[in-house]
């Protein structure tokens, strides 16, 4: 996450400062490439209600990542097991 500029700060602050403005749904702890990751599901806002987004949000060597699936609400298994299936496959190498 290029636009996140503290360094060193743990998980929470990274994620409650991109989840701020988010109508979450839920937000449960996660693993991402062997790192402590949190998974937040969030409804659309303002011109998009029909949608919602699933977001993975963790920290590897002091920096900040997030990744995020966003879905019409009517539809939103479409694509989830790629989507999980991706996650699932990132590994950070030395």
């Amino acid at each position: 996450d290029a636009d996140y500029p503290l360094k060193n700060a743990p998980l929470s602050t990274y994620v409650n400062l991109r989840t701020k403005y988010l109508d979450i749904i839920s937000k449960e702890d996660a693993t991402v490439g062997n790192e402590m990751a949190d998974k937040v599901t969030a409804n659309g806002a303002g011109p998009f209600p029909d949608y919602g987004t699933i977001f993975y949000f963790f920290q590897h060597n002091n920096k900040a990542y997030g990744i995020a699936y966003s879905f019409d609400k009517n539809n939103k298994d479409k694509y989830l097991p790629q989507f999980e299936e991706m996650v699932k496959s990132i590994n950070f190498v030395s």
